[in-house]
């Protein structure tokens, strides 16, 4: 028997609530009544067949789905889905928008779209907090020579605080993303959970994010492939159904790293230096290269050296040098172990030593570890190429994402 908790939902009239198989439990709240048989009591349940008519409420800012509980196992998910009243929309948007109620005809009927937007006219404009907490903390991080994700930033600052406020200002219960991502609730605690197509799992983006604002989020592609997506988006004739996935950091698009970087810091060339610390050549500058690259090297053949790709494997800010090794399995491009800046935990603490799992990029297959959380210290159970500083080491129990840091070292 499962249960579905809709105590902060107030479903409008004529809403159909989909449940995952017969005799499952809907808890309604106070104020709503389904088909005449529900008091108006919050903790009221009644069983349903398979589907039930909301005959009266009042209508919710934000599309609703959410996770069935089965009290019989810690983590057991069940579909379920609501039909749309409103909603809310968040993206940087050029110039005018479309007709979205028209482009999203058939997902609902009389759907009000809200916009917020980080640039342009219109909407709620946060471009000064935007450029304050994600593109300038991009740069600070580029020429001290680390390597940032600011869109880990961006999900922390922008969209699950700036607009999840905004979003709650103006009435809604829930905010609605397109992460690949679930949430599971156990004990009045709301967990982070993988997402079930592993391969465009989005829960690493969002470890800095707290249980506090999950509570209010809800993830509608949580149990849909990617593909099935697609098929959906053209079923319903979205005019982005074709589209490619996007890469890369917003902002940016498609242009050159070094060209954009280049306009707001300074380059300055320095020597490229191999494992047995001779002089091959030169790079533009060191901070435009990250752990693990072998691209924009520009190494030639070197005398009495194999002919193989050289890779980076260690970056000497101060000195501005660039030390790399040939061979993608080299054994310099492995870590044992990294060290941490600091740990955000999204919903339980932890002290001590922690026996779980490490994942160091988005899409690495997580690795076991032991986490000392006094010493802000990770060791492997396997070793990692390619550790980066700057970039985040996220943690993970059973699917479960507990919370990461920031990458400040190797241990080699």
């Amino acid at each position: 028997m499962s249960t579905l908790e809709t105590n902060l939902v107030q479903p409008s009239t004529g809403t159909t609530l989909t449940l995952g198989a017969s005799g499952d439990t809907i808890t309604v709240p106070s104020g709503a009544t389904v088909s005449g048989a529900l008091s108006n009591t919050p903790s009221f349940k009644v069983n349903l067949a398979s589907t039930q008519t909301v005959s009266s409420g009042s209508a919710t800012l934000a599309a609703f789905a959410t996770e069935l509980f089965d009290t019989d196992s810690a983590f057991t998910n069940t579909s379920s889905s609501l039909i749309y009243n409103k909603m809310l929309f968040f993206g940087v948007f050029p110039g005018n928008l479309q007709n979205w109620s028209t482009m999203y005809n058939g997902i609902g009927t009389d759907i009000d779209f809200y916009t917020f937007k980080i640039e342009g006219d219109g909407g709620v404009d946060l471009s000064k907090e935007y450029k304050e907490l994600i593109v300038d903390y991009m740069f600070d991080e580029y020429a001290k020579g680390r390597t940032p994700n600011p869109d880990i930033l961006c999900n922390r600052e922008i969209k699950f605080k700036s607009f999840l406020d905004y979003a709650k200002k103006i009435g809604a219960d829930f905010m609605a993303t397109g992460h690949y991502a679930d949430l599971v609730f156990k004990k009045e605690k709301t967990y982070l959970r993988r997402s079930i197509d592993l391969n465009k799992d989005q829960t690493y983006f969002l470890h800095e994010v707290s249980s506090n604002e999950f509570k209010y989020c809800l993830f509608p592609l949580a149990n849909l492939t990617k593909p099935e997506v697609r098929e959906i988006a053209k079923s319903i004739q979205l005019p982005n159904r074709n589209k490619k996935d996007s890469v890369g950091i917003c902002f940016v698009g498609e242009r050159n790293m070094k060209d954009f970087l280049n306009r707001f810091i300074d380059f300055e060339p320095g020597p490229i230096i191999d494992d047995s610390n001779n002089i091959i050549g030169e790079h533009h500058g060191s901070l435009l290269y990250t752990i693990g690259q072998r691209q924009g090297l520009r190494i030639g053949g070197v005398k009495d050296m194999p002919d193989l790709p050289w890779y980076v494997f260690k970056k000497d800010q101060k000195n501005n040098s660039l030390y790399v090794c040939q061979g993608e399995d080299n054994p310099l491009l492995f870590s044992k172990g990294l060290t941490l800046e600091r740990l955000h935990w999204i919903t339980d603490e932890f002290s001590g030593q922690l026996e779980c799992e490490v994942q160091v990029r988005h899409r690495h297959k997580a690795v076991k570890c032991i986490l000392d959380v006094n010493e802000l210290e990770v060791r492997f159970d396997e070793e990692i190429r390619a550790i980066t500083p700057g970039q985040s080491a996220v943690f993970y129990l059973d699917n479960i994402c507990l919370g990461g840091g920031i990458i400040a070292d190797q241990i080699n």
